[in-house]
């Protein structure tokens, strides 16, 4: 009999000795990932700046609250902008889900890049109970 591999194979993992904080960086979408905290980032809410790919799989496992929490009043995703928020439980494998702003889309830089890792290594600011 032949082997079969598996439907879903283990995500890949690496873990980054030396970081100020345990972190293991896993090839796998989010929506499936369990962990403490999961980490995305938005850029600036506009029609131009729609969910794609993996964003729109965990805005679904989410039950839309990605599209919600885009609005003027709750989440604009400006620049350095954070939201800490506990997704409803069975909907993602994560405890918490920190979103980061990336701002306007036409303005993205690597140093911008680099400015959201150290938002990351900081924290949610803004806890939100959603």
């Amino acid at each position: 009999m032949a082997y079969l591999a598996p439907l879903y194979a283990q995500p890949a993992s690496v873990e980054i000795h030396g970081a100020p904080l345990p972190i293991r960086v896993l090839a796998q979408g989010p929506a499936e990932t369990t962990a403490d905290l999961q980490v995305i980032c938005l850029f600036r809410s506009s029609p131009v700046n729609t969910l794609h790919g993996s964003l729109t799989e965990t805005n679904e496992k989410l039950h839309g609250l990605l599209d919600q929490l885009r609005s003027p009043e709750l989440f604009r995703g400006e620049f350095g902008e954070t939201m800490l928020i506990t997704p409803p439980v069975g909907s993602l494998g994560a405890k918490k889900l920190l979103i980061i702003g990336l701002g306007n889309s036409q303005d993205f830089s690597l140093q911008k890049n680099a400015t959201g890792g150290r938002d990351f290594i900081r924290g949610g600011e803004r806890p939100c109970g959603c």
